[in-house]
């Protein structure tokens, strides 16, 4: 008698979030999310020069991201406003770094 293989739980949609976030030119949330071969193409092109991250990071906010087999990510709707005020942040903190770098230069 075959026993059944033990369903693997729903990846974590914070976890998601920022391994994209911080580790996204690595692609590191496609390995997460079992998505190999998009994965291994996210490492090869650094993240498509940090604009696939940025796709990514609108998707896996806006809910449309999902693991390889088709299941949504869990807890959304409770790390929702946390993941977007981290991702805000972040933003702010490069944006600021870019000028204050920009600005030595001159």
């Amino acid at each position: 008698m075959e026993s059944s293989p033990t369903p693997r739980e729903n990846s974590s949609f914070m976890t998601t979030a920022m391994l994209n976030l911080f580790l996204g030119w690595l692609g590191a949330d496609r390995f997460y999310l079992n998505k190999v071969g998009t994965a291994v193409l996210k490492l090869m092109t650094f993240g498509g020069g940090g604009l696939w991250v940025i796709v990514d990071q609108v998707l896996i906010l806006s809910g449309y991201t999902k693991d390889k087999n088709g299941q949504p990510l869990t807890n959304r709707d409770k790390y929702l406003s946390a993941a977007t005020l981290i991702t805000l942040a972040v933003i702010i903190i490069m944006v600021f770094s870019a000028v204050q770098s920009s600005n030595q230069y001159r």
